[in-house]
């Protein structure tokens, strides 16, 4: 049986990687864990880092100074969160929200509107080797994958979840949710939103740490260009 999944998986993963539809690279995965072999769960996560690499110097070069201080300011905050990044794999959200203010609003949920950064693909500092970044198309994939229904694994397949989330674990670090029926499909720290003045050189970003916490940050930026945390509040607990 497990030669004949082989064999399928092969042509599977010939296919070209733009012509893959959601459904086959799931199948794929699917394959993978019923054959046991990481070395195509390994061609999965490579499909997948090839979909959206990270963004290279050139790129950056043509964003706008608002996007290229967002881009900065997420390297610079997750440099200051590097003990929660792991060695090997990241996953990393793919988008940003973001507002221009001229005065920062006091409020712990501050309202809308809001702008957002597409295609998001930021670097991460070390230890973070290797990233891939979580859209909408690998939500669903992963989500479905582990059994997860709105969010939530049924309690008759938690075993079989389970079982499955071990197998992604050779390649993948997924976070048991707080409730233990669900797995987080992002690396901590999360950010949910950034309010950054107009001159660019302070901001508040509103983040979870994980899936317990919420915190807001005040950052700046110094001469040199870095941002540097002034303080952090915690203001909530799940």
């Amino acid at each position: 049986m497990k030669a004949l999944i082989q064999i399928v998986l092969c042509l599977l993963v010939e296919t070209s990687l733009y012509a893959q539809t959601t459904t086959v690279k799931l199948e794929i995965l699917k394959a993978a864990f019923d054959a046991d072999s990481v070395s195509f769960l390994d061609q999965f996560v490579q499909d997948w880092m090839n979909k959206t690499p990270m963004i290279q110097p050139s790129e950056l070069q043509r964003l706008d100074d608002t996007l290229r201080s967002l881009y900065s300011l997420y390297f610079d905050f997750m440099h200051a969160h590097r003990e929660e990044l792991d060695s090997s794999l990241n996953i990393v959200q793919n988008a940003l929200d973001f507002r221009l203010v001229t005065s920062f609003e006091d409020s712990d949920e501050p309202n809308g509107p809001f702008s957002r950064v597409h295609d998001f693909r930021p670097r991460l500092p070390h230890p973070a080797n290797y990233i891939v970044y979580i859209d909408t198309e690998y939500a669903t994939i992963l989500s479905h994958f582990l059994l997860q229904e709105n969010g939530q694994v049924p309690p008759l397949l938690r075993d079989e979840a389970k079982t499955r989330h071990q197998f992604l674990s050779h390649r993948l670090v997924l976070p048991e949710g707080h409730w233990g029926n669900y797995w987080l499909l992002s690396t901590a720290p999360s950010i949910s939103l950034v309010q950054i003045d107009r001159r660019l050189t302070s901001a508040i970003i509103h983040y979870n740490d994980g899936d317990y916490s919420w915190w807001v940050a005040k950052v700046k930026k110094t001469r040199r260009g870095k941002w540097i945390i002034d303080q952090e509040r915690l203001i909530g607990i799940q």
